[in-house]
């Protein structure tokens, strides 16, 4: 029986149906109806735990050009000028014959949703109003249509061979030696480790050990008697070295107020130079921090999101004071490793929140995540990846050679796919 959906439709209803949280969606009676079928059908397949959801495949084809778009209704909105350039334009977008999306259905309490990859497509509650027209009958259809042939093949024992031999890896989840994937993409050594010299990453690796191997929290020395200006006099040696733009002739609090985040508890507001008043002010409570200014995002010192953003802590004990760089996980590795250089080689009392996993990241001896075509890899900075520790991850796109995709399929370790199975009787 030939697919009711194709590549392009699917592509659609994932990006022009995604919902924001809390969006229902318009849908009519009739689609309701398919939807409580599919929910009733994939309740002969296990869940985990007590929430009734499932995750399953489906596979679709390219399909036609006429499935991509009307060309002259596309012509006439000024797309395309020419009927090879819109046939171009189909073959890049969806340039294979088949293409994999994986589904995943929840329902709870008379709500439902329908998730395409990771984008909520339909929502719908209790109490919902039905819409007049349909934009899911066709998508509902064959979902019933695929969770029929689920079921048979999960009973018949088919499903789990055919999903392992058929499904591309491009679609799946994995794991690379760093310094593996370097040898078959020289272009990823370079991102990962910018212009960063042998030098600068020996230095590093000095640090490292001279600290027990990264094990020590604590430097060896302190700081008596701390200032702002002080502070601002150790960040504009990170702004230097990190070679930030736009420094040249600004003082250290200048760049500090360029590009530190101004919600600081008020460390602008005390006098620069005075010890008594920077204690004084470390001191006070986060409410009375808050009473001077916001304190949401005290020391971070570069601005971001929350993986790109820089903070360099400043911590107190008997000892006396000294600092925390923290950031470079994920991204922005090559500006902290001169900030954290930088530091070190002017004696400066500071560690390095993560340095460990920032060496193994530049001597390339961690592994490298591989993530679904489908995702952005960035989003696995914030969870969801199988296995832990590991902080960069890529996809198997069209970029690479076909010789490239088959040398990381054989040097990765691949994990197994989520099969569903069936409740017992």
């Amino acid at each position: 029986m030939d697919k009711k959906i194709t590549a392009p439709q699917m592509h659609r209803l994932e990006h022009d149906y995604n919902l924001s949280l809390g969006k229902q969606s318009m849908i009519s009676e009739s689609s309701m109806t398919l939807l409580n079928g599919i929910i009733d059908k994939l309740s002969v397949i296990k869940c985990d735990g007590d929430d009734e959801h499932w995750y399953f495949w489906v596979e679709v084809p390219r399909g036609k050009i006429e499935d991509f778009g009307d060309y002259e209704e596309l012509h006439d909105f000024g797309d395309y000028d020419t009927y090879e350039e819109f046939e171009k334009a189909w073959k890049e977008w969806f340039p294979d014959s088949l293409y994999w999306y994986e589904i995943h259905v929840a329902a709870h309490k008379g709500y439902a949703t329908v998730l395409i990859n990771n984008s909520a497509v339909i929502a719908v509650a209790p109490d919902m109003v039905y819409a007049e027209t349909d934009n899911f009958g066709d998508f509902l259809q064959f979902l019933n249509d695929e969770v029929d042939a689920l079921i048979k093949s999960i009973k018949d024992g088919n499903y789990e061979r055919y999903v392992n031999s058929a499904m591309p890896y491009k679609y799946r989840m994995g794991t690379i030696l760093r310094s593996d994937l370097w040898q078959i993409i020289p272009n990823s050594r370079k991102h990962d480790l910018g212009d960063l010299t042998e030098a600068e990453i020996k230095r590093f690796t000095e640090f490292y050990n001279e600290q027990d191997g990264g094990n020590t929290k604590k430097p060896k020395n302190r700081i008596k008697s701390m200032t702002a200006q002080m502070y601002y006099d150790i960040c504009a040696i990170c702004y230097t070295a990190a070679r930030f733009e736009s420094i040249n002739g600004r003082t250290p609090k200048a760049m500090y107020e360029r590009f530190a985040d101004d919600r600081d508890g008020g460390l602008k507001s005390i006098e620069d130079d005075s010890a008594e008043a920077f204690d004084y002010w470390y001191n006070l409570s986060d409410d009375k921090k808050w009473e001077l200014q916001n304190s949401s995002h005290q020391w971070e010192i570069s601005m971001g999101s929350t993986y790109t953003r820089i903070h360099l802590y400043v911590w107190h004990d008997e000892e006396g004071y000294y600092l925390m760089l923290a950031g470079g996980v994920h991204c922005r590795s090559i500006e902290v490793v001169r900030m954290y250089n930088a530091m070190r080689e002017k004696d400066i009392p500071v560690v390095l929140n993560g340095h460990k996993q920032i060496l193994n990241m530049l001597q390339g001896t961690d592994e490298v995540g591989i993530v679904p075509c489908s995702d952005n890899p960035s989003q696995y900075w914030y969870g969801g990846f199988p296995k832990s520790g590991v902080i960069s991850f890529f996809n198997i796109d069209d970029d690479f050679t076909e010789e490239q995709t088959a040398q990381i399929i054989q040097k990765a370790t691949w994990f197994n796919i989520q099969i569903p199975t069936l409740k017992s009787n």
